[in-house]
């Protein structure tokens, strides 16, 4: 019977490795801020760890422009009637258990509330003045926080090992219109 267990403990790391496309190597147990228990039972644990951080850039989702080629200052106003969903991502097959806790960590590590999932609005505008002989353009979008790690799963049954998956994740942040010339 215990032999039968070790068999399925070892069955799982290794479906486990199998499923990590990011970088995989055999790991010591790591300092992470943020773990998680999972699997069936609880048998495994996940840490993960922010590495670095690569910081926030705007993904447009909508993008539109006021051209003023008159002689006097005009109002314009900029509308978004398109949306668009930004999600968090991860690189590389990890599971929806290690995702939750790569994103806990980076909604840590960030000091400031990012979101699994955010949509840019249906309707939205921006009211401003355009100035003679000049353009504004008009970009509507989700400023998106991107961080590279690792996470080390740990099989907490009989057998143990550990595996360590790097990745590099994103999320949205906020959504803003961007007004440039």
């Amino acid at each position: 019977m215990r032999k039968l267990a070790l068999h399925r403990i070892i069955a799982v790391m290794a479906a486990f490795a199998l499923s990590c496309t990011a970088a995989i190597a055999v790991a010591p147990a790591a300092s992470a801020q943020t773990c998680r228990t999972h699997g069936g039972g609880g048998t495994l644990r996940t840490c993960s760890e922010v590495t670095s951080r690569q910081g926030s850039t705007f993904k447009v989702a909508y993008r539109d422009a006021i051209i003023n080629d008159t002689s006097r200052t005009i109002s314009g106003t900029c509308r978004a009637t398109e949306s668009k969903t930004t999600k968090h991502t991860v690189s590389g097959s990890l599971s929806t258990a290690i995702k939750a806790g790569i994103f806990a960590e980076m909604d840590l590590t960030a000091g400031y509330a990012l979101e699994t999932s955010l949509t840019t609005g249906y309707e939205t505008s921006g009211t401003f003045n355009v100035p003679p002989r000049s353009r504004i353009y008009c970009d509507r979008g989700t400023w998106v926080e991107k961080m590279s790690g690792y996470s080390v799963t740990t099989n907490l049954g009989p057998g143990g090992g550990r595996v360590r998956a790097n990745w590099t994740s994103t999320a949205p942040e906020r959504n803003a219109w961007k007004f440039h010339e």
